[in-house]
């Protein structure tokens, strides 16, 4: 079982980030630090906002035991030639830390706001499907050749490569049709988010671990290629966080990521992790 803990990076002063970020490297249940990925406050809201890799290279330069990870980078945001060039700097600067979770692109207001493409559901799924052949390309082979709808690459070398032999790449989502055979075919780590706590049950994300495991088949690849976590956001206290990854734990989660919206409190990280090593 791994534990983690994920920082919103909209809606907090740079001090609160770090003062978190210092509290998870010196809790040894924590094995990851997480952040997320916008250029501006949710629904649009004008408030302070970090860019994730530069955060994370920051955040490594100050920790040495932490893992690091982007739940998840939009590739609507940048080039997957930029996010793999990013995700290997911040490998080589976090001396083989960093773990890439990659993404569509889901909020519409700030592709707007920014003057970024935001197209169609089924187009971006599209596109996002090419970014993560690339990016896997990228990070693994030599060079990478790639003609598609969205991308083309000849030859493209990309050099140096990560420090890990296998840089994690995570996917996430509950989509059924797309998403999760996505996952099954590209990723080393399926994720999936509790949103509503009444209705993104256990139960739920039981169902989703039968299709991952079906589209896995169906890819060729093995169940033990993927590891599988769920993000509970922390609204609650500790405890019923705490009870709540019980369930998904024994629903088949193997790592468990609380998810800490603004504003942020270290002192109810440290809570989190005493009451994890008295309950599971």
């Amino acid at each position: 079982m791994r534990f983690s803990f994920k920082v919103g990076l909209d809606g907090s002063p740079w001090s609160d980030v770090e003062e978190m970020w210092l509290t998870g490297e010196d809790l040894a249940v924590f094995d990851c630090g997480w952040v997320n990925d916008h250029f501006q406050g949710l629904e649009g809201r004008i408030e302070p906002t970090f860019e994730p890799f530069t955060a994370l290279a920051a955040l490594a330069a100050k920790t040495t035991r932490l893992r690091l990870g982007i739940l998840v980078a939009a590739v609507s945001f940048r080039n997957p030639i930029l996010i793999a060039k990013k995700a290997v700097t911040l490998d080589h600067a976090s001396r083989g830390r960093f773990e890439l979770g990659i993404g569509a692109g889901w909020m519409d207001r700030e592709h707007l706001d920014y003057g970024l493409e935001f197209l169609p559901v089924g187009e971006r799924m599209n596109q996002f499907e090419e970014a993560a052949v690339v990016i896997r390309s990228l990070l693994h082979a030599s060079t990478t050749s790639f003609a598609g709808s969205y991308y083309r690459y000849t030859d493209a070398p990309l050099e140096p490569g990560p420090i890990q032999h296998q840089l994690p790449i995570v996917i996430g989502g509950p989509g059924e049709k797309r998403t999760i055979p996505i996952a099954a075919r590209h990723a080393d780590h399926y994720n999936f988010t509790v949103q509503k706590f009444k209705e993104d049950t256990p139960e739920l994300f039981r169902r989703k671990l039968a299709i991952l495991e079906t589209s896995i088949a169906d890819a060729g690849r093995s169940p033990s290629d993927l590891e599988r976590s769920v993000q509970i956001i922390v609204n609650r206290t500790p405890g019923m966080a705490v009870d709540l990854a019980g369930e998904f734990i024994d629903s088949g989660a193997n790592h468990i990521i609380f998810f800490f919206r603004p504003p942020l409190q270290p002192k109810l990280l440290a809570e989190l992790a005493d009451e994890l090593e008295r309950t599971l």
